[in-house]
């Protein structure tokens, strides 16, 4: 089952009803790194609904940039330049797992959310 999202097609390993039974009151998210773990998915959003893997089609995961929540945490290790974060890039030809859930839609946007946290 493939899904287009803007140019990104996703395969996914659920039925293609299932995003469309979440409503208007709910968004889909997909999760690249932490997010990957239910458990982790879980204690970010607590009532989120229908966990599940997918896949994402000509993209990759990359570590390119430095998050600076790793140095309020003291997370980051400066001396083996341990501080990169992880993104995804499009690469043509590549694919990733990723995590599918809906969550609510109460307010989330990237005006609201905190500096480490990408929400287009």
């Amino acid at each position: 089952i493939v899904l287009h999202i803007k140019t990104t097609l996703i395969s996914r390993m659920a039925t293609a009803d299932e995003a469309d039974d979440a409503g208007d009151d709910h968004i889909t998210i997909l999760g690249f790194g932490s997010l990957l773990s239910e458990k982790s998915s879980r204690t970010t959003f607590p009532t989120l609904k229908n966990f599940r893997l997918g896949r994402v089609l000509d993209h990759r995961r990359t570590f390119a940039h430095p998050a600076s929540i790793f140095f309020q945490r003291n997370i980051a290790n400066l001396e083996t330049l341990e501080i990169s974060s992880l993104s995804v890039e499009y690469k043509e030809g590549c694919s990733m797992v990723c995590s599918v859930f809906e969550v609510p839609n109460e307010g989330l946007s990237s005006a609201d959310a905190p500096g480490d946290t990408f929400i287009p």
